[in-house]
């Protein structure tokens, strides 16, 4: 961690403000096509902060059969679309030698449905 300097920060080169849009993409091979969209909002010479939205989608093996809407009724629970979320990330820490990150996320915008449907669900697996 660098040492903080005479202005408290810890920083090296001074960050410049820039909005600008952003791209954001799975650091994979071949690199994907489409990312997330976010914007920049400062840059310098080291780094940089930017927004991006974050959307998740959990594929959680049964847990529409703790939904209470007709529809899982009728599909018996056995729907296979993920639970999706919108998600704020409050926590980052960098793995395997920078190359990966572990967030933790906690979720601003759910379905009460779903919401209700993933307490009732995680509920289940703690008491077996």
């Amino acid at each position: 961690m660098k040492d903080l300097n005479p202005t408290g920060e810890r920083r090296s080169f001074p960050r410049i403000t820039k909005t600008v849009p952003i791209r954001v993409t799975k650091l994979a091979y071949p690199l994907p096509a489409k990312g997330t969209l976010g914007t920049l909002k400062d840059i310098n010479a080291q780094g940089l902060c930017c927004q991006v939205p974050l959307s998740l989608q959990i594929d959680l093996k049964g847990w529409h059969r703790h939904k209470r809407s007709l529809l899982s009724v009728l599909q018996d629970g056995t729907a296979k679309e993920p639970l999706t979320a919108i998600a704020q990330v409050v926590w980052c820490k960098s793995v395997g030698g920078g190359k990966s990150y572990e967030i933790g996320v906690r979720f601003t915008d759910i379905h009460e449905d779903d919401r209700q449907a993933l307490m009732r669900y995680l509920e289940k697996i703690l008491n077996r």
